[in-house]
């Protein structure tokens, strides 16, 4: 009908989208993605652990890289607006990190088995 075209388009025609722009503009002033840095910045900041493919420091505060401009994921601060976020790990190994994302407050609810509970709880950074 002539009003959904008005309102949606020809069919397999391209449509601009709202914002489009701002994102053009942002993507010119991103510099080269230079992946070898990034194992660097993480070492450098003694970051454990990483939620949704951002990277936290023992104290839970984020551990900006090169990749947090071109990641497409959701923003680690939206998890505060989900009613139920639930970490998913176990073992000795995970422990610290574990204590990093606890500490972040994105997340509020942890499966895990009872010897790493009891290692979280005892866990000191």
């Amino acid at each position: 009908s002539p009003g959904h075209r008005e309102a949606h388009g020809d069919i397999g025609q391209p449509r601009r989208i709202e914002g489009d722009e701002a994102l053009a503009q942002r993507r010119r002033h991103v510099p080269p993605l230079r992946v070898e840095m990034v194992p660097g910045q993480v070492r450098d900041a003694a970051s454990p652990a990483h939620l949704a493919g951002h990277h936290f420091d023992a104290r839970g505060r984020h551990v900006p890289t090169s990749l947090c401009e071109r990641l497409i994921a959701l923003d680690p601060a939206r998890l505060a607006d989900v009613a139920v976020s639930l970490a998913v790990a176990w073992g000795h190994e995970k422990v610290a990190a574990l204590h990093a994302i606890l500490r972040t407050g994105y997340v509020n609810a942890l499966a895990t088995d009872e010897p790493t509970a009891r290692a979280l709880l005892d866990f000191r950074p």
